[in-house]
């Protein structure tokens, strides 16, 4: 589970209630996806945001009083949980799966919020779990389709499955952070077809 929100993080989730509020946070969230695109989690500062986002300083600082929870808002917004209807298939729900996080992880604001997670090292410890649950959150879900497809004879049983994981996602995340380019689903059919089993 991620860390428990401070007060003033919850109070601004709460305030979403009030459609000028709403408006305010997602200029400012999206003003901390661009400086994390363009330059990463050095780049965002309450003076940046607030530039970009076009808002007064003050109020940033007001809803966000500290950098942490500013980050961990921002990416909780663009890195939430993902709602799948599931096949039953391991194969077909493993690629709705990947084409999915594909979409709305690795898009362009998505990818940066998420290099920026994984590759950060000055973070707070609210920061880091909230990064160890988004990563157990997807891979570890994927780590089950792979494990229930190995059970059913679908995917190659030789395969550890968490190896497995890396065989699928770190190509996602060195196509689109590293090479800067798009994902669509033949790239996933490709992936699939090489941890199939064969008979």
């Amino acid at each position: 589970m991620p860390a428990a929100p401070s007060s003033a993080h919850t109070g601004a989730r709460h305030e979403r209630l009030d459609p000028r509020v709403s408006a305010t946070r997602a200029r400012v969230l999206a003003a901390v996806g661009e400086l994390l695109e363009h330059g990463g989690v050095t780049d965002v500062t309450h003076a940046s945001v607030a530039r970009v986002a076009g808002v007064g300083r003050a109020t940033v600082y007001r809803h966000w009083p500290t950098l942490d929870s500013l980050l961990v808002d921002a990416v909780e917004e663009r890195l939430g949980v993902i709602h799948l209807v599931l096949s039953g298939d391991p194969l077909t729900d493993l690629r709705t799966m990947l084409v999915t996080l594909s979409a709305a992880v690795l898009d362009d604001t998505g990818g940066a919020l998420f290099a920026a997670l994984l590759s950060t090292s000055d973070v707070t410890p609210q920061l880091l779990a909230l990064r160890a649950e988004i990563m157990e959150r997807r891979i570890g879900a994927i780590e089950a389709l792979v494990r229930r497809g190995i059970a059913e004879g679908q995917i190659d049983p030789t395969l550890d499955p968490a190896h497995a994981v890396s065989y699928l996602f770190g190509p996602l995340l060195h196509r689109r952070i590293v090479l800067g380019r798009g994902i669509d689903p033949a790239f996933v059919d490709d992936l699939l077809a090489r941890i199939t089993a064969h008979p």
